[in-house]
């Protein structure tokens, strides 16, 4: 078994920086449960009301959410999430309202759940369970959610049934004639 000073000099001889590696012994359980917690509560407020502006395609002010290395990026005042400090994470503050630009930018100051959620995800790390974005994979952006597929454009094609033939007794030429009444 190595000791620690081992493994820092291995990853410092790696070009890795030793504070990047450095884990608790709690560091597996928090990754998961902040896994869970993205899957299940912070991925639908990122969805609903933040990746229009802040993900793929669309990337207002710098903020990218679309993937965790995004995320972390620093941007011009500093680190936009710090793993571990929500506090300390511009984002928990901008939604806050503790900081302007006050996000979402148009919409209501999210819910004290919502908020809370956040809070706590950051302070697991701020894992994703996957990019929101595929970017590297030759990806646009763009996601397309359950909602736009229910939209009439993207149903799969069905054969409607012919209407009736009118009572008139009339004759059809053609049986799409029967749709324009």
């Amino acid at each position: 078994m190595r000791t620690p000073s081992i493994q820092v000099g291995l990853l410092l001889a790696l070009g890795l920086p030793a504070s990047a590696q450095e884990v608790g012994e709690r560091h597996a359980a928090e990754m998961a449960a902040g896994t869970r917690l993205f899957r299940e509560s912070v991925r639908p407020i990122l969805v609903e009301e933040c990746l229009y502006c802040h993900g793929g395609g669309k990337v207002k002010a710098g903020f990218d959410l679309s993937t965790r290395a995004r995320l972390l990026e620093p941007g011009p005042g500093g680190p936009r999430v710090t793993p571990g400090d929500s506090e300390g994470s511009l984002l928990l503050q901008l939604v806050q309202h503790a900081q302007a630009p006050h996000m979402p930018d148009k919409g209501e100051q999210l819910s004290e759940g919502q908020l809370t959620a956040i809070a706590e995800w950051i302070r697991y790390g701020a894992p994703y369970d996957r990019p929101r974005v595929d970017m590297e994979a030759g990806g646009t952006g763009m996601q397309v959610t359950a909602s736009d597929r229910a939209w009439w454009a993207y149903r799969p094609l069905e054969r409607p049934r012919t209407p009736p033939a009118p009572e008139s007794g009339l004759p059809v030429a053609n049986p799409i004639d029967l749709f324009w009444r």
